[in-house]
């Protein structure tokens, strides 16, 4: 399993059998690392459709704002 110390780790159980995992750290460290891997083109370039807000009314159940 190759752990060290300081590794972190998810541990799930299931069907009465527990399972501990390592967890590889995220492979982008910000948003706009993973926008301009997922477009394969640097931030400016990337086409954005709309940038207003959008008013989606009051809370209607136990929402916070």
């Amino acid at each position: 399993m190759d752990l060290k110390e300081d590794d972190t780790v998810g541990i799930s159980i299931y069907d009465g059998k527990m399972t501990i995992e390592k967890i590889n750290k995220p492979k982008y460290l910000n948003l706009q690392e993973r926008l301009e891997a997922f477009y394969k083109r640097p931030l400016e370039e990337i086409y954005v459709e709309n940038e207003q807000e959008v008013d989606v009314g009051n809370p209607v159940g136990d929402e916070m704002w």
